[in-house]
């Protein structure tokens, strides 16, 4: 695979469960959001090596260490570099990078349990690129498991319209199923 392109992954997950993803002995754990919709992750192709591959883009690489870190158990460290390296990536308008690193930071928070960071990462990396269904939805669930029901709502309204438009018929499916879609 070359190094600018994702490895796409599809994680089936019962609700409020975990799953874990292995991308070359690279694990990160995803919240279990979707019920039994499909979710295609992206998330980054890892060598067997621990050095950079020759031309790899900064970003990818800084994804690449912080993934690492995460698996090896340090996720403080891991969300500190998505964090540091997505600041970095929006002064150098890098906005496809910036909603990638800040959506990692924002599971590895979900993860820790964090529901108030994670939300603010998902909308950091919504005010980066706003054509990710998915980001929606999860920025919604972690609304709606805060209590904050209002922008739950306007978060999964927002997630039903953009799912329709890519014709994407699991997630309609699943957001219809809550309540979320047409009435």
């Amino acid at each position: 695979m070359a190094d600018d392109q994702y490895a796409y992954n599809v994680a089936r997950t019962s609700k409020d469960s975990r799953t874990t993803i292995i991308t070359s002995n690279v694990w990160i754990m995803l919240g279990g959001i979707f019920g039994d919709a499909r979710m295609d992750c992206p998330l980054n192709h890892f060598s067997q090596s621990s050095k950079p591959r020759t031309g790899m883009n900064k970003y990818r690489e800084l994804l690449q260490q912080a993934l690492q870190v995460a698996a090896a158990g340090d996720e403080e460290l891991a969300v500190r570099k998505l964090d540091e390296g997505a600041h970095s990536a929006m002064q150098d308008k890098e906005g496809k990078w910036s909603a990638l690193l800040f959506r990692n930071a924002g599971l590895l928070y979900e993860k820790k349990g964090d529901l108030e960071l994670a939300r603010d990462s998902y909308q950091m990396a919504l005010a980066c690129s706003k054509v990710d269904p998915y980001l929606l939805y999860a920025l919604a669930d972690v609304c709606r498991r805060l209590g904050d029901n209002a922008s739950a709502r306007h978060y999964f309204s927002s997630c039903f319209e953009l799912a329709s438009t890519a014709n994407d018929h699991d997630l309609v499916k699943k957001l219809s199923e809550q309540g979320f879609g047409p009435r």
